[in-house]
């Protein structure tokens, strides 16, 4: 039976606002090569460069694709034997709220304009991994996700990075209670991020939390300007 892949695709910024939207503003910004907008073709040009590498060698190993052309589409894949997500890490975490245990191999499309702290490959070894992946003989990590509830309603079964509770107004003052293991504590602050350790480097790092291995399967909760008398 021939493998079915996913591949999840990124919209560059390039893509959305300059060929498809036509955004006058964006291409005056670049016409007049504004430095909020320097690396848009550049890095949409590697993105596309990658594109057509993971395309020419999925149809060398002869799989069927299926592209998702947005990273935040919602799509199954519980029929799949491989999901690959180009793009970057923001592509990868997002294609992850659709994946339940299949495989998912992320590609840094455009290394010098995109983070992949969880992408293994880039077009340069593309062949090699996507072949070992399909073969099962590519290493793998497994990582912890959590299920995010807002009053009583599930938003996500499956976040991979973390979620913050916060109030809508950012300048206002949040009240939460915490409960753990029998005990609970009433807080007051600017908001609070819960993730799972694979979110630990990112915006729970840059709050005052610690950077953490990716085995645990601990959450780590970080306070944001905690309100004290």
């Amino acid at each position: 039976m021939t493998p079915r892949v996913i591949v999840v695709a990124k919209r560059t910024a390039y893509s959305r606002f300059v060929e498809e939207e036509r955004d006058p503003r964006a291409k005056q910004l670049i016409k007049r090569k504004d430095p909020s907008v320097a690396s848009w073709l550049e890095g949409h040009r590697e993105h596309q460069k990658t594109l057509e590498v993971v395309e020419q060698e999925l149809d060398r190993l002869g799989v069927h694709v299926a592209w998702v052309r947005r990273a935040h589409a919602m799509f199954d894949a519980s029929d799949a034997a491989l999901v690959i997500a180009v793009g970057g890490d923001g592509t990868l975490l997002a294609a992850s709220h659709n994946v339940e245990s299949v495989p998912l191999l992320g590609v840094n499309s455009a290394p010098r304009h995109s983070v992949g702290f969880f992408c293994a490959a880039t077009r340069d070894n593309f062949a090699e991994l996507v072949a070992k992946a399909l073969e099962g003989r590519l290493p793998s990590l497994r990582l912890t996700r959590m299920k995010v509830s807002v009053n009583g309603r599930v938003r996500s079964r499956r976040v991979l990075n973390e979620a913050l509770y916060a109030h809508s107004s950012p300048a206002a003052t949040s009240r939460y209670v915490i409960e753990f293991r029998g005990r609970a504590e009433e807080q007051r602050s600017s908001g609070i991020w819960i993730g799972p350790a694979a979110g630990s480097t990112a915006a729970q790092r840059s709050a005052g939390g610690g950077a953490r291995p990716l085995s645990p399967e601990d959450l780590q909760l970080v306070g944001l300007e905690p309100y004290t008398l």
